[in-house]
């Protein structure tokens, strides 16, 4: 009788995604999504044992059944197209819930400014996108104090944004706007405010674009979540 080794091989892998649910933060939902991923990939055993030299031991194979592994879960993947970069029709959309075409700028009257990088690729970047189930949003920048001091506070002045800002969006049945206002001075942190609750009923999205370090408190995050679909910080 000669010794034979026996093999246990045993791979299995495993995924659990919880999502948490809070809808008392800063009075608007968020959802976590934890993606716990465990592996292990190959645990053998030799096992060696004394057996009848005219008998054949095969190897104990294991048939697990398939594990299940959830659906993605519903998440926001915010992207930008800036003008710049090419054409938006040649990006890969997949990946993405939502994609703001970058930019139109605010000029001092409340009127917009380089409104072409917005009509040029509308009609055909929201119909891709849509058929795909991604939204599209225009976005709004405005990087000038000069600027801000002067629409923000002006209650015409705003209302000359919006309304340009609403028809540039709604023409093309595009889904929102996302709001690039830099270096705003603290005064404005209420007209700011304002000109996000005056934009909401007219159009179905508003995501705003946050420093990634609020220096002089010009941000009242906790309005502008309530008022808006989402806030994100830039790196």
């Amino acid at each position: 009788m000669s010794p034979k080794s026996v093999i246990y091989e045993k791979v299995s892998i495993c995924a659990i995604i919880l999502q948490i649910e809070n809808d008392n933060l800063t009075e608007f939902k968020m959802k976590k999504h934890i993606l716990f991923l465990c592996t292990i990939l190959t645990h053998s055993t030799s096992v060696k044992a004394e057996v009848p030299h005219a008998e054949k031991i095969l190897p104990l194979r294991i048939q697990n059944p398939p594990i299940p592994f959830p659906s993605p879960p519903s998440v926001t993947v915010y992207g930008y197209h800036a003008y710049w970069t090419g054409d938006p029709m040649d990006i890969d959309l997949s990946p993405l819930s939502h994609i703001a075409i970058f930019n139109v700028d605010l000029n001092a009257d409340g009127t917009l400014a380089d409104t072409q990088r917005w009509t040029s690729v509308a009609p055909d970047i929201v119909e891709k996108a849509h058929g795909m189930g991604v939204k599209v949003h225009l976005c709004l920048t405005s990087f000038y104090d000069s600027i801000n001091n002067t629409v923000l506070p002006d209650a015409s002045k705003r209302a000359t944004a919006i309304s340009e800002l609403t028809n540039l969006v709604n023409a093309y049945g595009a889904d929102g706007v996302n709001i690039d206002i830099e270096g705003m001075d603290e005064e404005q942190r209420e007209n700011l405010n304002l000109f996000v609750q005056e934009l909401r009923p007219h159009v179905d999205e508003i995501f705003l674009a946050t420093p990634a370090v609020d220096w002089t408190d010009a941000y009242d995050y906790e309005t502008l979540a309530a008022n808006s679909d989402g806030l994100f910080i830039m790196g």
